[in-house]
């Protein structure tokens, strides 16, 4: 009776499986791991290591060498084009010789002797002007002074 009621209820409270899944949520490693990150960090880090290797072989050769320049002093390199240069140089010279020669048999175009005259002639009519200065005799008036 009552008591087989109540063993077959406790089996079925057993067997019970629940309405609201209240696991933990299922764990994706690709979510944390961040493999390209450590990837990228990895290669980083083999090129700072090799950068350093370098630098230390250098500095090793560096120490071990017995000067701070012993090798012979370099031959000052050829230029290629020096006899190029050198032409055109001498070609630019003539040109130049060339062009003073002419200005220097050339007659000048404007006499220098005029210009002196003009100028004490001018020069001794400001004196006048300054000593009598000009004023005339009745004075129009212009455009802007009769309101036009």
């Amino acid at each position: 009776g009552i008591n087989a009621e109540y063993n077959q209820h406790r089996q079925r409270l057993a067997n019970i499986k629940p309405a609201v899944d209240n696991k933990a949520p299922p764990v994706y490693p690709h979510l944390y791991q961040k493999l390209k990150k450590a990837q990228l960090e990895e290669e980083r880090c083999t090129e700072i290591e090799r950068d350093n290797r370098t630098l230390v072989k250098r500095m090793n050769d560096i120490m071990h060498r017995t000067g701070i320049d012993n090798s012979e002093p370099h031959e000052k390199a050829a230029s290629l084009n020096k006899e190029l240069r050198k032409e055109e140089l001498s070609r630019i010279t003539r040109e130049n010789h060339a062009l003073l020669k002419r200005l220097q048999e050339r007659q000048p175009t404007y006499n220098h002797l005029q210009w002196e005259q003009d100028r004490e002639r001018n020069e001794e009519m400001c004196d006048r002007l300054c000593r009598h200065p000009y004023k005339p005799a009745n004075k129009s008036p212009t455009r802007t002074q009769q309101g036009m």
